[in-house]
């Protein structure tokens, strides 16, 4: 969404649709990351492996697609940056 040239209902709607599509649930809209419910079993998108490659990434980085790994990851990095540095976190899920 966050390349979407128009931000209005329907375009948020059919990236939306396009991207459940082809198993891509997790997308990004600028802070937010939206995830739609899969409805059934997408293997390895919660394994280890998937964490792990998450956990080692920059959280400033635009390599890897979204994901609710990368939100952690990032919330997780803010609590234990330097005290200089530290910002308070929170994790909004509806």
């Amino acid at each position: 969404m966050t390349q979407l040239s128009e931000l209005n209902e329907p375009s948020v709607l059919e990236c939306i649709r396009r991207r459940y599509s082809l198993n891509l649930i997790h997308t990004f809209s600028g802070l937010f990351c939206v995830v739609v419910n899969p409805w059934k079993y997408l293997s390895g998108l919660y394994s280890k492996e998937m964490r792990n490659i998450y956990a080692k990434a920059c959280t400033t980085s635009t390599e890897l697609p979204p994901h609710v790994f990368f939100v952690a990851q990032s919330a997780f990095d803010g609590i234990c940056s330097p005290p200089s540095v530290v910002t308070s976190q929170s994790i909004l899920i509806t």
